[in-house]
């Protein structure tokens, strides 16, 4: 499997230029789109077989339809050696996290209340099923140009988690402990809107 780093032609479209994060599944990086002349965000998770590719693919499709102001929506899927990646508008002012002990304003602390809440909000009204995001945590809540705050990683399913934690051989829950509800504790936790 080719090694992930600065330079790489990706999917014989994206230059990699900058990584921007990893976490248990897969990487987050800046990359530039040749066909499109424009930098975007790529999301590349870890190899799965075919059965965990074609989970993969009905995750995306249930998110597919989904547009909301406050929702980073993935604009592309595909499949590269064997890992699945997402691709999606570029957020130059990175995260939620990088405000922490840095807001001066309680303007832009009821806009990050409110972007968040009616993100949020729109999912959880999903039919037939809500989505339940499972992970919110400040570096999952990204800052576009206009200074909104965006959800992202709000598409991956109990099911899919699972999948990946088998074909990677970790042994890691859903979520960000330091952000979890008490609920998420419990012996067989099961997503709820109020996490």
């Amino acid at each position: 499997m080719t090694e992930l780093k600065q330079g790489l032609k990706f999917s014989d479209r994206y230059i990699l230029k900058e990584s921007k994060g990893s976490g248990s599944f897969g990487e987050v990086w800046l990359a530039h789109d040749e066909f499109l002349g424009i930098d975007v965000a790529i999301k590349i998770y870890i190899s799965l077989d075919v059965r965990g590719i074609d989970e993969f693919k009905q995750e995306y499709r249930t998110a597919y339809g989904l547009n909301h102001e406050n929702l980073l929506i993935a604009t592309h899927f595909d499949v590269w050696e064997q890992r699945p990646y997402l691709v999606m508008k570029y957020c130059p002012n990175g995260s939620a996290a990088n405000m922490i002990g840095n807001v001066s304003s309680e303007k832009v602390m009821w806009q990050f209340i409110h972007d968040v809440a009616t993100g949020l909000a729109y999912l959880h009204k999903q039919e037939p099923e809500p989505i339940v995001h499972q992970d919110i945590k400040p570096d999952n809540i990204l800052i576009d140009e206009n200074n909104n705050f965006l959800i992202t990683d709000f598409g991956i399913s109990k099911r899919i988690r699972s999948t990946m934690r088998k074909q990677s051989g970790r042994a890691i829950t859903a979520g960000a402990t330091s952000y979890m509800g008490p609920e998420r504790f419990t012996k067989d936790p099961a997503p709820v809107k109020a996490s």
